[in-house]
């Protein structure tokens, strides 16, 4: 059997911008998000606010951004590449995770073969997360 090997990997700027975070606490907390990728941590800066009353975190599209390489396959086509968007709430110092979304971020990448979701907005539902309708909105 003949071995086939993959083409060598292609770096990308990854560029995500961070809309919101719909989640219900029952009290106030902060809210941040974390974008993990084998080694690579990147982290939100603006932080906002929720509580029983006002269950939507509005990042403001603060800018996210991590380079990755992602590899292609003998016929071309970029293979999976796993990163997780955690979601944090702080409390008094202490910070608890409550939800993770995980991204292929090959599925991001725009080429002729099959698209891709560059500059489409995405919701996804929070796995893990006791808020069963939490939900977090971006657009890479």
């Amino acid at each position: 059997m003949k071995k086939v090997a993959a083409l060598p990997p292609s770096r990308f700027l990854f560029d995500l911008e961070l809309h919101s975070v719909d989640i219900r606490v029952p009290y106030e907390v902060t809210v941040l998000v974390i974008w993990k990728s084998k080694t690579k941590r990147v982290e939100s800066s603006t932080n906002p606010l929720v509580s029983k009353e006002t269950t939507t975190a509005n990042f403001g599209g603060e800018r996210l951004k991590m380079l990755s390489s992602v590899q292609k396959n003998a016929k071309g086509v970029f293979q999976e590449r796993i990163g997780n968007l955690v979601v944090q709430i702080v409390k008094e110092e202490k910070t608890k995770a409550v939800g993770i979304v995980k991204i292929n971020l090959a599925d991001f990448i725009d080429d002729e073969i099959k698209g891709g979701l560059a500059n489409v907005p995405q919701k996804m539902s929070l796995e893990k997360c006791p808020d069963k309708q939490a939900n977090i909105q971006f657009t890479i």
